[in-house]
């Protein structure tokens, strides 16, 4: 599944986000790359937060 800038995208995922790059940092054997975001999707499924070894519904 596509997303609305043509990126792939995971069909059960709870949220998409599609960013284009705005700027690149070497990080090490890393590039960090900061986003800027252009089209986000939120799906009708709860999100979960990972939290105090604990799992949370996400408020939305």
């Amino acid at each position: 599944m596509d997303g609305v800038l043509g990126a792939p995208r995971l069909p059960d995922a709870v949220a998409t986000v599609e960013c284009e790059v705005e700027a690149r940092y070497p990080g090490g054997d890393h590039t960090i790359l900061v986003g800027n975001v252009q089209h986000a999707h939120l799906g009708p499924e709860t999100p979960v937060v990972y939290a105090r070894r604990r799992f949370f519904d996400a408020p939305v």
